[in-house]
């Protein structure tokens, strides 16, 4: 079988989106954009803590006020840093009806590539939702006080014996219930969860917890694709030189929500085409989808522990961990669809811009030269 989607990204997009803005448009970039991020969140913050300790105005349903803050963060991220900011430029595409997504609690999943990733999925058609991130974005002076009033969910970590660094015990734990809490209040989810910036921007892995917890709560998952924010707000100095914001264009799609994949569902399917034909058909897979090479690891991980699963409990509960791995790698498959189409999109508007510079280039060329024509005319008179 073919490997499947690509790893890689697109050449053509990656080339043209490294094409540098002038180190002028850099700093007034930065400069820019630092100040509007600074004055949402005061702003918010002066907000938030007046609507809350207004008598009258305080909502008793934690949840709804929760949603009632997060609106209003949202929409005024997108109109400060977004609707005014002319450095910056988001464009939006959907699978589905935005209107259909307003009416139902969702986990919103999307690859990462930069801290303007959140800023640039704010007020997508309106939706709302709470973040999930590190707990160090707590204790930032402005930032912090924000995220503590809007519901954002934090993820404790610390380093490990070997260097490396990891969830501290029991943070995950705290974390799936305090989502499970949100979801139950009709608090819908974004969240990144590769859980870090994978180097050259790949797609990394998926960490699995919050599709168990889709599972278990019935909640079903939106995959989000982005592309260009790495460009406009570089973070990994391998692939970016500049360290600087610069100007540009974030692409975000928005894909069809994915319902979750039950282990009773797939009870008893014990081979692995039957398995693939299955999901193919309940979440749509194009060819390439269904070919993606650690797509058809899961799914025969699935066939394998379908075997015996009736057998004994730990058999069983082998099954079940299997599904929430396949229902991770579809999200992820469908993540990665829709930054493929991200990286498309950005690569024809970049073939058409410098084809309208070359015009441009031609049209001013041949102005100069009737210009030195005519010029030649009047001297030889």
């Amino acid at each position: 079988m073919a490997s499947g989607l690509p790893l890689k990204t697109i050449k053509s997009a990656r080339l043209m989106s490294k094409r540098a803005s002038k180190p002028v448009v850099n700093v007034a970039a930065t400069i820019y954009n630092i100040l509007a991020i600074i004055v949402v969140f005061l702003v918010t913050l002066a907000s938030m803590l007046t609507w809350k300790n207004l008598k009258g105005h305080t909502v008793k349903n934690g949840a709804k006020r929760k949603n009632n803050m997060n609106w209003f963060y949202h929409q005024f991220m997108k109109r400060i840093i977004l609707t005014f900011n002319p450095f910056w430029e988001r464009k939006l595409s959907f699978e589905v009806d935005p209107e259909e997504l307003k009416k139902n609690t969702y986990l919103y999943a999307c690859n990462h590539t930069s801290y303007s990733d959140f800023i640039m999925l704010s007020g997508v058609a309106d939706l709302n939702y709470v973040g999930v991130g590190k707990s160090d974005l707590l204790h930032m002076p402005i930032v912090g006080p924000v995220f503590q009033n809007n519901g954002f969910l934090p993820v404790e970590f610390e380093q490990k014996p070997n260097g490396k660094w990891g969830t501290k015990p029991g943070s995950t734990e705290r974390l799936m219930r305090w989502a499970k809490k949100d979801l139950e209040n009709d608090v819908s989810i974004i969240l990144f969860p590769e859980g870090t910036i994978v180097l050259d921007y790949e797609l990394g892995k998926f960490k699995p917890g919050f599709f168990k917890l889709a599972i278990e709560t019935d909640t079903p998952v939106v995959p989000i694709g982005t592309w260009g924010n790495q460009f406009i707000w570089p973070m990994l100095s391998k692939s970016v030189p500049s360290k600087n914001m610069s100007s540009g264009t974030s692409y975000v799609k928005v894909g069809t929500p994915m319902e979750p994949l039950n282990p009773s569902e797939l009870e008893g399917m014990s081979d692995a085409l039957a398995i693939t034909d299955y999901v193919v058909d309940k979440y749509n897979l194009s060819q390439e989808e269904a070919e993606f090479k650690d797509l058809e690891i899961a799914i025969a991980a699935v066939a394998d522990a379908g075997k015996d699963s009736e057998e004994t409990d730990e058999e069983s509960e082998l099954l079940k961990k299997s599904v929430v791995s396949l229902f991770t790698e579809l999200v992820r498959t469908k993540v990665l669809t829709l930054r493929l189409d991200c990286e498309e999109m950005l690569a024809k508007d970049e073939e058409k811009r410098v084809k309208d510079d070359e015009k441009s280039n031609e049209y001013y060329a041949d102005l100069i030269q009737k210009a030195v024509d005519q010029g030649k005319e009047v001297l030889s008179m």
